[in-house]
């Protein structure tokens, strides 16, 4: 009886954490990951979009100022990968240190993550 109690409670949990997790997703802009991070030579921007959306996907350092545009348009549902390399929108490579990834979809939703660069 205690067994089926437990099991029963964590299928609701379960059950209430999914719920949430699609509520999230029927709203626009869902995930941001970067791996690796610190990185010293290429990092990688996992975006998750559940619906299609305008996106704006960006690099600011610690002023506040753009670094990179890395990516700005519609972006169709599902996964978005893109790579950045340290540079800059001038095509130079900027400094070891702290930055900001910056994902909206320009209309409700904001996903931020630091950054640090390792040279």
């Amino acid at each position: 009886m205690r067994r089926t109690l437990l099991m029963l409670t964590f299928v609701l949990l379960i059950g209430s954490f999914l719920n949430a997790v699609e509520f999230r997703a029927e709203k626009g802009l869902f995930g941001l990951t970067i791996s690796p991070n610190p990185f010293e030579f290429q990092t990688t921007i996992t975006v998750y979009v559940s619906t299609p959306t305008p996106m704006f996907v960006a690099i600011y350092n610690d002023h506040k100022d753009l670094v990179k545009t890395i990516f700005s348009g519609e972006a169709s549902s599902g996964y978005h990968q893109f790579g950045w390399n340290g540079s800059n929108n001038e095509g130079g490579f900027v400094s070891s240190g702290k930055y900001t990834c910056e994902v909206t979809d320009f209309q409700k939703f904001t996903s931020v993550k630091k950054i640090i660069i390792l040279k």
